[in-house]
């Protein structure tokens, strides 16, 4: 009798034979008859050779593909993946009743159909759906594309590959920052690392942050569709929009402006580029943003028409000129604001907070880049050495002198930063140092509170609780254990 290794071995040119056409029709037909029976062979092995050999034969008999398709998965996944022979219908059929492992293979093939690809959005594990926005070649409706972030939108590694697909509509990528948003609020609340108050308020700032950042990489014709997208779900916030003033998005201010007060974006574009106080005024008010905040988004357009030439010439980078427009329209903030409005000003002060790391940041890496193109040699043959070698004392001596004299830097912030690290100029300069230094120069430390309990304190950083100060600086100043 013979054995199952044996029936394995001669299965593959066996049916290469019949695939070739060197055959009389008589031995044609006995082969295509024994491929059937071997769908039944009780070894594996055996009907995996034949699914070797048939999957990418395109005149494979239809029957026995078919069979193929419906046996375990991993013989299964061979043909589902590659098979010219099986239809979308039949596809779609299986995709709804298979495994993890055929479904991959589904959403891997080349190319995907819109029907199949829409089966495997409906019903598809996650990494299948990984796979199916992975496949350059899968034409998938944007219908799809909402039901894959609908259904899996917490899955990490489903957001970081709609993310970098290509084509993918605005409004669904805002909509993974919200997916993102809520993951990491769930991950927080069950460590039990702070409130619920507090970390629903961090998690709206970082979404309106990066909202405003995928506003500055959208064509201009997405930008209406994200305004859209965002007053829909109710996030098209006073917030929101007077962070992107400050961060020069003057574009998501016009067309959320123009959406809200229903009228044409090239005209209220007009406005926001050349008129006055007052009609801006009149089109806030129309636009439905809260009175209090009208001289506040004034101010962020006076300083970016100001600013605009620098920005285009570039000689003015993101984070400076980001401070400075906050701090133009901090100035500009009532000191009487009521509840509502002061919760603006606690996020104006948290976005100057950012922008002066942001700043102090890329200057520390200039100064080390200067380090660098001055002769301080990296160590070599050793990767650890290596790896901190950016915060090592000579190279930090080397540019300090000279960097710390930068006219376009804040010298109170050099001097902070070159205290913190002063003791360090033997050994290596942590990170965790530079970050103290910073939180240090944002915040600095107030005495302690004089007098009777609940009394005013000068400085703002007295006056605030730990719920208005952003966690980082709480973690950079050790307030608290990270």
């Amino acid at each position: 009798m013979v054995g199952p290794e044996q029936r394995a071995s001669a299965t593959g040119p066996l049916v290469r034979a019949w695939l070739g056409g060197d055959l009389d029709d008589q031995e044609r037909q006995g082969i295509e008859a024994l491929m059937t029976i071997l769908l039944d062979d009780p070894d594996r092995r055996v009907r995996r050779a034949l699914a070797e050999v048939l999957a990418d034969a395109p005149e494979a008999p239809h029957a026995v593909v078919l069979g193929l398709a419906q046996d375990e998965e991993e013989i299964a996944a061979l043909v589902v993946g590659r098979s010219p022979v099986l239809i979308d219908a039949e596809l779609v059929d299986i995709a709804a009743l298979a495994g993890e492992t055929v479904q991959v293979a589904a959403a891997g093939r080349r190319p995907v159909s819109p029907a199949l690809a829409a089966a495997l959005a409906e019903v598809g594990a996650a990494p299948a759906l990984v796979a199916l926005i992975e496949n350059r070649q899968a034409a998938i409706p944007h219908f799809s594309l909402d039901r894959i972030v609908e259904r899996a939108g917490h899955e990490r590694e489903v957001r970081q590959a709609m993310l970098a697909r290509a084509g993918v509509p605005i409004a669904i990528r805002q909509t993974l920052l919200d997916q993102l948003a809520a993951s990491l609020k769930t991950m927080v609340l069950e460590r039990d690392w702070m409130s619920e108050e507090r970390i629903d308020a961090l998690t709206r700032e970082a979404k309106d942050k990066a909202t405003i950042a995928l506003a500055a990489s959208a064509e201009p014709q997405e930008i209406g569709i994200l305004v859209a997208h965002l007053r829909a779900r109710g996030q098209l916030t006073t917030a929101l929009l007077l962070r992107a003033a400050c961060n020069g998005n003057i574009r998501l201010l016009g067309e959320a402006l123009a959406n809200l007060a229903g009228m044409p974006a090239g005209r209220v574009s007009a406005l926001m580029a050349e008129g006055g106080e007052g009609p801006f005024r009149a089109l806030a008010r129309k636009a439905g943003l809260p009175e209090r905040s009208h001289p506040a988004f004034w101010a962020a357009i006076e300083v970016n028409r100001e600013l605009h030439a620098d920005v285009a010439a570039g000689a003015l980078d993101d984070a400076a000129f980001t401070r400075l427009v906050t701090e133009r329209v901090l100035a500009r903030c009532p000191g009487d604001a009521d509840a509502e409005f002061r919760d603006l000003v606690v996020m104006l002060r948290r976005l100057a907070a950012e922008a002066a790391r942001d700043a102090a940041r890329q200057f520390i890496a200039r100064s080390l880049e200067t380090a660098a193109d001055e002769g301080v040699a990296e160590p070599a043959n050793d990767d650890a050495a290596a790896e901190d070698w950016n915060w090592q004392g000579n190279a930090w001596e080397t540019v300090a002198a000279p960097a710390w004299e930068d006219p376009d830097f804040d010298t109170a912030f050099a001097e902070a930063v070159r205290h913190a690290v002063s003791g360090h100029a033997d050994g290596p300069i942590e990170p965790e140092a530079v970050e103290r230094a910073l939180a240090d120069y944002v915040f600095p430390e107030e005495a302690e509170p004089a007098g009777e309990e609940g009394a005013p304190v000068e400085g703002w950083a007295a006056t605030q609780s730990e719920d208005d100060v952003p966690a980082e600086i709480y973690y950079a100043r050790g307030i608290r254990a990270a």
